[in-house]
């Protein structure tokens, strides 16, 4: 959903507090974004999110996990993109987001020439409210925080559903370890002996479902080290049962983002 207003943002959340999902522990804001205001710089923006905005959603107790990318296509309708881990119920509070603080003196405001603007006229997003639906670790769970993410989100054929979540779970997230359907069985073996995983630099995987089930809903991140994701991915959907899927996926949405800086509460590098 597209916020450009402060009653559009309260709107969203209201609609999302009377959504159909089915609360979730654990919860993700997902913001993608683009600078728009002709005064206001790359850098200066930023500037403004890092040292801003982000720790905004951590002082004010919204969220207590942030992290930033940025989109490797440069052209890319959203360049840059923010998660917050957020538990579901405070998601689902319309109230949430009205004690961030809106204008900074950073930011270029109404006049031409003049400074502490909100941040809702100088910038596009698209604002998107999930439910963790499910955390696949590799064979040895990765303490870091991947440097590369790619995030698929997808929206596949009604009354599929189910299929697709059996398929995550039964073959694809399993293939990220092993690639068993591909790989020679020397390969699966030394693989499994030294219990890491088939894709160089993979960390984890993370699936959500929107909380307002609109289009697309459902959405996978896959963490790496870096952004030079390994060709062997390209395998993971070349099994019969993938191809079903993908064949069956009325739409999907892939980018690959880097890591641009994160704060959190807890731990550094911390899970989503």
């Amino acid at each position: 959903m597209r916020l450009t207003t402060l009653a559009g943002l309260l709107s969203f959340y209201i609609a999302v507090a009377y959504g159909l999902a089915e609360p979730k522990t654990t919860g993700l804001l997902f913001v993608a974004s683009r600078p728009t205001h002709p005064e206001l710089t790359e850098d200066v923006f930023n500037q403004w999110y890092n040292k801003e905005h982000l720790p905004n959603f951590i002082n004010k107790n919204i969220s207590d996990l942030a992290v930033r990318y940025k989109n490797t296509n440069t052209s890319a309708e959203y360049p840059y993109l923010a998660v917050y881990r957020i538990d579901v119920e405070k998601l689902k509070n319309p109230l949430l987001l009205t004690g961030l603080t809106f204008t900074s003196q950073l930011l270029p405001g109404k006049t031409n020439g003049t400074k502490g603007g909100s941040f809702l006229d100088v910038m596009k997003m698209d604002m998107r409210m999930y439910s963790r639906i499910q955390t696949f670790e590799g064979q040895t769970p990765e303490k870091s925080r991947g440097k590369g993410l790619i995030t698929l989100a997808m929206e596949p054929t009604a009354g599929t559903e189910k299929e697709v979540d059996d398929w995550y779970r039964l073959q694809h997230l399993d293939m990220f370890r092993y690639c068993s359907t591909m790989a020679p069985k020397w390969y699966i073996a030394q693989i499994r002996l030294t219990r890491s995983s088939m894709l160089k630099g993979y960390h984890r995987s993370t699936r959500y479902q929107k909380l307002d089930n609109s289009s697309p809903r459902f959405l996978a991140m896959h963490e790496f080290d870096t952004t030079s994701i390994p060709a062997e991915m390209k395998m993971l959907l070349n099994t019969e049962w993938a191809k079903k899927i993908v064949a069956g996926t009325k739409s999907s949405e892939r980018n690959v983002w880097e890591w641009v800086a994160e704060l959190g509460k807890g731990k550094a590098e911390e899970k989503f």
